[in-house]
């Protein structure tokens, strides 16, 4: 863990030495699933982009929060769901830097998350090593982009969660 943070303020210090920090967010509607139920989300994710790779390509750091509720129905009706992760990402094409001029690109990362999928964290707390991928596109000059993530559960008693949303993207790209 030591050296993953190490790596990662390295990225980050390389990237502000250069110049090539840019910023921006998205937000979206997503869901996310265990072997206990499915529950819609509201998403929100600030991204920075801390290296430029090429005119198309970035690596950044992002934190795809998302909260959503159980409704009735299955093992854990009625409760909150949490989810925070951090990930690094590649990004490609479109929306991957503000100088990029591609309609359509994609992303993909690695990372690691705490998710509650209940309203205590003994209900079903998870935490572990995080897979996403997806796809940003440019639709009348606004950028919307889908995302899948899978969490495989380092945690006794909890569940590895799948998770998946459509988003809008703020800012330059």
């Amino acid at each position: 863990m030591k050296k993953l943070a190490l790596i990662l303020l390295s990225l980050l210090a390389l990237g502000r030495s250069y110049g090539q920090i840019t910023y921006n967010n998205s937000i979206g509607l997503g869901m996310y699933a265990c072997n206990l139920g499915v529950a819609p989300a509201i998403n929100y994710t600030p991204r920075v982009n801390i290296m430029s790779v090429t005119k198309e390509g970035s690596v950044s750091l992002s934190i795809p929060f998302g909260l959503g509720y159980t409704p009735n129905g299955g093992a854990l009706s009625n409760s909150l769901v949490l989810d925070i992760p951090i990930m690094a990402d590649v990004n490609l094409g479109h929306a991957s830097s503000p100088d990029g001029v591609s309609d359509i690109g994609e992303f993909f990362g690695i990372g690691y998350g705490f998710n509650l999928f209940g309203n205590t964290p003994s209900s079903n707390a998870s935490h572990g090593l995080i897979l996403n991928a997806g796809a940003r596109m440019r639709i009348a000059e606004k950028s919307y982009g889908i995302r899948v993530s899978y969490m495989r559960n380092f945690m006794t008693g909890g569940s590895s969660i799948f998770g998946a949303g459509l988003f809008y993207t703020f800012g330059e790209f």
